[in-house]
């Protein structure tokens, strides 16, 4: 005995067809997405960039939070191929403080230099947001530090 198909059976594999064939446009991850979370994390968190409990180091935490907060928690110095060429025009503008005499270990040039450089191309998403977070670190105390050199040389 043969069997047909009901209209409703044919219909539910026209449409099965039709779904198979058709390209379902999926969302496209936000590779930074994940960096910004870690960010979040470590700013808001106990293991972010070196929890000191000074008032200066209090009000550079307060800076980067803001900082970030008005960003979304977005890396500012990192992209989805690793660190961006800012990040070497920072390290360059440290090295020249160092030239003229500010101290480059109070900025951590040569770990600030290591870590930048250990992020060219894919990394993982902390890393990433570990080294962002330095960089911003690094460029919030710069301008009083060179204001302060710069005083004192002048005297």
């Amino acid at each position: 005995m043969k069997r047909s198909m009901s209209w409703q059976g044919l219909s539910l594999m026209g449409c099965l067809l039709i779904s198979t064939c058709v390209s379902i446009k999926r969302p496209v991850p936000d590779p930074m997405g994940q960096v910004s979370i870690h960010i979040r994390h470590l700013l808001h968190g106990r293991s972010g960039p070196d929890h000191r409990d000074t008032p200066r180091d209090r009000y550079r935490q307060s800076m980067l939070v803001r900082f970030y907060g008005s960003r979304d928690d977005r890396p500012a110095w990192v992209g989805p191929r690793g660190v961006l060429s800012q990040a070497d025009q920072l390290i360059q503008a440290v090295e020249a403080g160092a030239g003229v005499g500010l101290p480059g270990e109070l900025y951590r040039l040569v770990e600030l230099r290591e870590a930048v450089e250990a992020s060219r191309g894919p990394r993982d998403a902390e890393h990433l947001a570990r080294v962002d977070l330095a960089l911003s670190e690094t460029l919030s105390c710069m301008p009083t530090t060179f204001v302060a050199a710069s005083s004192i040389r002048g005297r």
